[in-house]
Order: C-alpha cells, then sequence, then structure tokens
C-alpha cells in the first residue's frame, strides 16, 4: 500500500485521498507522515468486535510502549507526535472505510 503525505493537510493513501484541511491541530507535516502510517496499523486492530476508540488506544498504548517508529514498516525518523483526536479524524475521512454499527 503506498501512503504519502501531500502537504500538510492532505495523505495519499492508496488510490484514496485523505483530506485533512478541517483538522487545524496539525502543525508538522511529520505528524501529517506519521497519522498516514499510522492508520494503515492500525488496520491490525481492525475487526467486527471493536470500536473506533479502542483501535484509536491500541495504537496510542503501542506508540507509548514501542516508541513513533512502530507505525511505520521501517525507521523513519521523519515521524512527529499526533494525538488520538487527529488520527480518530483521519480515520473518518477515509472514503473507503466500511464501518458496523453497534446496537
Amino acid at each position: 500500500m503506498k501512503i504519502s503525505s501531500k502537504g500538510l493537510h492532505s495523505i495519499d493513501f492508496g488510490t484514496h485521498r485523505i483530506d485533512l484541511g478541517a483538522i487545524e491541530q496539525l502543525i508538522n507535516l511529520s505528524q501529517t507522515r506519521a497519522i498516514g502510517d499510522a492508520i494503515h496499523y492500525a488496520a491490525r486492530y481492525m475487526d467486527s468486535k471493536r470500536t473506533l476508540k479502542d483501535i484509536i488506544d491500541a495504537v496510542k498504548q503501542d506508540i507509548e510502549d514501542r516508541g513513533l517508529n512502530i507505525v511505520g514498516s521501517r525507521l523513519a525518523g521523519d515521524y512527529a507526535f499526533f494525538r488520538k483526536h487527529e488520527l480518530a479524524s483521519a480515520i473518518n475521512r477515509l472514503r473507503s472505510l466500511s464501518v458496523n454499527q453497534k446496537r
């Protein structure tokens, strides 16, 4: 999967573009890079049992335990920390995402 940041407020995620223009708290392109890779990393927690909050919490816990480079496939050195809200907002903006609503 090709993931690349296109400026501060846009991520190309495979064949889809994620518009992060409404996320005003992003201040560094390194955050955008980290969020793009974190979305791909989060897929390991996406199943029909976990909520978005559970997925975000698991990713952030992995980052706290093992460092920010855990989200990438290689040691990047050009990531910056992001908040849970920013990751959740980016995932919510991924148009190819399919979710199930819990009752």
